[in-house]
């Protein structure tokens, strides 16, 4: 089986290097190409006049954090590889595009022999045109139920509501936004002591090896993905009230942890 995977990063840290990594030991799978095709960049103005004009300005206040808390993470444990630097990847072809819709020739190439398409640290939306280029299809992690969490951030809104565990799929995608096919599925703890990086730390170990395992099932054709019957609710980046309220719960859940302990 062929294979190209997506990526928006020139590097992979190191849950994506595992996932990636992962790849590599199937036998009978051979990678003809990644693409790398990186979001789009706005301006915090620009992010800041869309969240406006949908009523959402207070979500624009936990993105910059958000996004100035992720810089000054990288900067001080910047643990991420370049793909070519992952052993037995030195020569493997890295093609960048600008957008699906202006693919290069050698990037169109990939998908044509590819039989199966992976999204590694992609989070883009595709159509179904799209999708339909793959004899199998296009494989994604979504970090929750599809039955009840939707969209994104991850595990926010599970730990926001008091769930006990949250779900974590590798999906056969389709146009439905994290309503596709599920392939691999497994549920992690989640406990009242948590801080969101402490689930985040304990999922990402639980699950980087779902992707070969899906690998895995579509090579064998022991795939039985099951579309949900029905899907949950589509979140979004809260606003800065949900955003507080979070992290209230969270501090109050871990003192009363200490305290009870």
């Amino acid at each position: 089986m062929k294979i190209v995977v997506f990526t928006e990063f020139p590097r992979l840290g190191p849950f994506n290097k595992r996932i990636f990594s992962s790849i590599l030991d199937i036998p009978g799978v051979q990678i003809v190409g990644v693409i790398f095709n990186p979001r789009p960049q706005r301006s915090l103005l620009e992010m800041f006049r869309v969240s406006l004009r949908k009523k959402r300005g207070s979500a624009m206040v936990v993105m910059a954090i958000q996004r100035i808390s992720k810089r000054i993470q990288r900067r001080r444990n910047d643990t991420s590889v370049l793909i070519n630097n992952i052993p037995g990847c030195e020569s493997l072809p890295i093609e960048r595009v600008t957008s699906l819709k202006k693919l290069t020739s050698i990037a169109d190439g990939f998908i044509s022999q590819a039989d199966l398409a992976i999204f590694i640290g992609y989070h883009q939306i595709v159509k179904a045109e799209f999708i339909s280029r793959f004899k199998f299809g296009v494989l994604s992690y979504h970090f929750g139920d599809l039955r009840k969490y939707r969209g994104q951030p991850p595990l926010f809104y599970e730990m926001l509501n008091g769930e006990k565990e949250v779900g974590t799929v590798v999906q056969l995608i389709t146009e439905d936004l994290d309503g596709g096919y599920i392939v691999v599925e497994r549920r992690i703890p989640l406990y009242r002591r948590d801080t969101l990086s402490i689930a985040e730390d304990r999922v990402e170990e639980a699950t980087w090896d779902m992707m070969a395992q899906a690998v895995r099932d579509v090579l064998d054709s022991k795939n039985d993905a099951v579309k949900p019957e029905v899907l949950g609710t589509i979140y979004t980046i809260p606003k800065l009230g949900t955003w507080l309220l979070f992290h209230a719960k969270i501090i109050f859940r871990r003192l009363y942890y200490r305290i009870g302990s």
